[in-house]
């Protein structure tokens, strides 16, 4: 009996100690009465126990902020609303464009308000990861800005305030540059410049991130067109288009974004870009192949004005046109046309329309047989009046006034012109009448049959062929 009473209080001893350990330690006292600090081991510790503490915690300054309510209930009150608080010490915001979260919400939005393991007593080490709490950029995007990539958001953007929209850190005449130098480099050397690139970079570029490449808002021409209506309209309601404007990312076929030595913004002059396509031949329809531009002027003496001067556009309409062949004004198709001077608003714009016009002249043209007019005489016809190309190439030729050599007539792909020069005239023996000569000075006989032409004496060939006389 005496041993069960002695076990019976050793477990209600073990009970009690048991009970003692188990007891939750009594909160801390609040002071009734003014301390010198409200930080001690064993008050508000965990105000200090980050890395970056905020000054007046450091300074153990509590008043700075806070003051008493009621000391002997130990209450205390913010000395002000935020973001009025801050601006007690923080400058006052005085630009025009002010962080939304100064305006609606409060400094503490952002930043921890006594201590933080981050800069600037943020949340977050990366900034990035504290602007994504409210705004949403690029978070999808497959091609990202540098900055918007790895958080860098105060790079750009200044975070309470700036004399500038969006609060940019600089105007966009500097700011994307102060990254690209090599791009402002580039633009100060070149005589050409895009205009949104001195000012606007935003006008084409998304600056967080899109889902094309160079972070474009859209692929061109959509791009593009978005300012350009006027040549949106020409490229694609022309009765004839110029496919390397309509296709995918095509005005970069021709054009440079940012800036360029040759106007408008090509990328080279306009005879080198042009034969980046047409150095080959080029089909236009299941019909007809263009030859290669290339082999039309390669190794010629004789160059038309616009190709000499690197000016294709002098007669094509480079973006669509409502003529053949892209020309810029009309000019028939045929070898044939009866003749009407709008047909030839593409040559008399450079051309003087009294050419064909005028059926005498002295001085007009040195295509004349005394005083008449021989451009009048084959073109102003009611019927079958030749066209300019019956005589001329168009690009380039190895005889003056780009006379041909030989001109498409038909199945006949190359009818002879067979044209001889002389100091006061010439003389043609082409394919299409009989050999006529001409002479500003003494005007040629050309209804004196010519002579027969001789037969090389060299040649002895017996033939029991009946002679046919010649249809010439």
């Amino acid at each position: 009996m005496r041993k069960l009473t002695t076990v019976l209080f050793m477990l209600i001893g073990l009970s009690s100690y048991a009970i003692d350990v188990e007891k939750p330690k009594t909160e801390v006292e609040k002071p009734t009465t003014e301390v010198d600090t409200c930080i001690t081991e064993e008050c508000h510790i965990e105000h200090t126990s980050k890395p970056v503490i905020h000054d007046p915690v450091t300074e153990g300054s509590c008043e700075a902020c806070h003051e008493t309510v009621n000391v002997k209930e130990h209450t205390y009150k913010l000395t002000d609303k935020e973001p009025g608080l801050c601006m007690q010490c923080h400058d006052e915001l005085s630009k025009q464009y002010v962080h939304g979260a100064l305006e609606e919400y409060q400094c503490s939005q952002c930043h921890e308000i006594h201590s933080s393991d981050n800069k600037y007593r943020l949340p977050y080490e990366r900034i990035g990861d504290l602007c994504a709490e409210c705004h949403e950029v690029a978070e999808e995007d497959t091609h990202v800005h540098g900055p918007t990539s790895v958080g860098e958001c105060t790079l750009c953007h200044e975070p309470h305030e700036s004399d500038y929209e969006n609060r940019l850190t600089m105007g966009l005449d500097e700011l994307c540059v102060f990254c690209h130098v090599t791009t402002k480099e580039e633009l100060e050397g070149i005589e050409f410049v895009h205009e949104p690139t001195r000012d606007d970079c935003v006008g084409c570029h998304d600056p967080h991130g899109a889902d094309n490449w160079k972070m474009l808002k859209a692929k061109a021409p959509d791009m593009c067109f978005s300012c350009h209506e006027e040549i949106q309209t020409m490229a694609k309601d022309s009765k004839h288009q110029h496919n390397s404007v309509t296709e995918l990312d095509g005005c970069l076929n021709c054009h440079t974004p940012h800036a360029s030595s040759v106007r408008p913004l090509l990328v080279d002059v306009p005879t080198t870009l042009c034969l980046s396509c047409h150095s080959e031949p080029l089909g236009v329809s299941v019909s007809e192949v263009l030859p290669a531009f290339i082999d039309q002027i390669k190794d010629k003496t004789y160059l038309h004005g616009p190709i000499k001067e690197n000016d294709c556009g002098g007669c094509h309409m480079t973006h669509g046109s409502d003529h053949f062949r892209l020309l810029a004004g009309a000019y028939p198709a045929g070898f044939y046309t009866p003749f009407d001077e709008t047909k030839y608003e593409l040559c008399f714009g450079c051309h003087e329309k009294t050419l064909v016009q005028t059926s005498t002249t002295d001085s007009l043209t040195d295509f004349r047989n005394g005083n008449q007019n021989l451009h009048f005489l084959h073109v102003n016809k009611e019927e079958h009046g030749r066209t300019c190309r019956a005589c001329h190439q168009t690009h380039a030729s190895n005889q003056l006034k780009h006379i041909r050599k030989s001109v498409p007539f038909g199945g006949w792909t190359n009818l002879p012109i067979n044209f001889s020069k002389t100091d006061t005239g010439g003389l043609c023996d082409p394919g299409c009448h009989l050999p006529k000569g001409y002479d500003r000075l003494t005007a040629v006989d050309n209804t004196i049959r010519p002579p027969k032409r001789k037969l090389r004496p060299d040649r002895n060939i017996k033939s029991d062929t009946q002679q046919v006389s010649s249809a010439r």
